[in-house]
């Protein structure tokens, strides 16, 4: 996207307001995730959106200055988006936190014997192996007894008068740690989401001597081929690799939305990808493949690292494999 002189230095002088900003709050000690970091984003939101860039396209016009690690600086500090299925089960785990604090409350309940607590334990012990197994927090919280530890007679005759007053102290105690753990699990939530993805499996096409025995498609594009999408185990051979369009751009705004890179990957990412550019708007004869090559597979490997993302960069990789090939043909 063109944007005029003025815009540019506007937006230039936005982000280094920006940058300013965060170093005023680190100085302060301000925690990532706070709120604060969710508000500075909505005022950089309207202030880009006077250089004609839609919140979304917030990183696009850092981009466009050269400041695109102070916006993957402030994002970095945001609280972070739930899912739905993450905001239900922090509603959940919440609920018990304030169930508890109504048992707690009432003197007839606030026992490890009372029915309405024992019905609260299991429960929220339920949710917690269901929500938060991989966190210490719920094995932690299944250690808690809520009682003293001492034998009670059952010899005929000895009567019991309820809990002592030991008991209740180690009740309240114990309902202290409870909630600290309930908050613990809330925040593993927060932090870590409902579960680990498992790095996705890349595919390799089989070994064979034909196309018919790998399965494939092959696909023989003349021209642009931006809107190449793999099918299956395609390979393209590309007669004339035009220039990157709208690929690259596509490839690096999907890169900035993982949250599996690192900045240095990103920045070398958005550097290998600005070289690719220049150089395939060469003249065939005149490109340097060899460095062609070399870019396209380092674009390649750190696409490889957002396994996040997998599903959204496959229709876009294609071009740099078939820029890597011919790369290769000419080397």
């Amino acid at each position: 996207m063109w944007i005029t002189p003025t815009y540019r230095v506007f937006l230039l002088d936005t982000f280094r307001s920006l940058d300013a900003a965060l170093d005023e709050h680190k100085a302060k000690g301000t925690k990532p995730g706070d709120p604060v970091y969710a508000r500075i984003f909505e005022q950089l939101a309207e202030d880009v959106a006077l250089a004609g860039f839609g919140r979304d396209d917030a990183a696009q016009a850092a981009y466009q200055v050269g400041q695109l690690s102070t916006y993957k600086r402030l994002e970095s500090l945001m609280p972070k988006q739930l899912q739905p299925d993450e905001q239900e089960a922090i509603t959940h785990l919440q609920n018990q936190l304030e169930a508890l604090a109504q048992i707690r409350k009432n003197a007839e309940q606030a026992h490890a014997s009372s029915p309405q607590f024992i019905g609260w334990k299991s429960h929220t012990t339920d949710m917690m192996r269901h929500f938060a197994a991989k966190s210490e927090h719920l094995s932690r919280f299944r250690a808690l007894s809520f009682r003293l530890n001492i034998m009670l007679s059952d010899y005929p005759g000895v009567r019991h008068s309820g809990p002592s007053r030991g008991d209740l102290e180690k009740f309240a105690s114990d309902a202290d740690v409870a909630v600290a753990c309930l908050q613990g699990a809330i925040e593993h939530i927060k932090v870590f989401g409902l579960k680990e993805e498992e790095p996705a499996a890349s595919a390799k096409p089989a070994r064979g001597r034909g196309a018919a025995q790998k399965g494939g498609i092959t696909q023989h594009i003349h021209g642009n081929v931006n809107q190449a999408i793999a099918t299956g185990r395609a390979t393209q051979n590309v007669g004339q690799v035009g220039p990157s369009g709208n690929s690259l751009d596509e490839i690096v705004n999907l890169l900035q939305q993982s949250y599996e890179l690192t900045r240095r990957q990103m920045e070398d990412a958005i550097g290998v990808a600005n070289q690719l550019d220049a150089e395939t708007k060469k003249p065939e004869v005149g490109r340097n493949w060899k460095s062609i090559a070399e870019w396209g597979n380092t674009l390649l490997g750190i696409a490889g690292k957002a396994t996040d993302l997998t599903e959204k960069l496959a229709p876009h990789l294609p071009w740099i494999t078939a820029l890597i090939e011919q790369a290769t043909h000419h080397g």
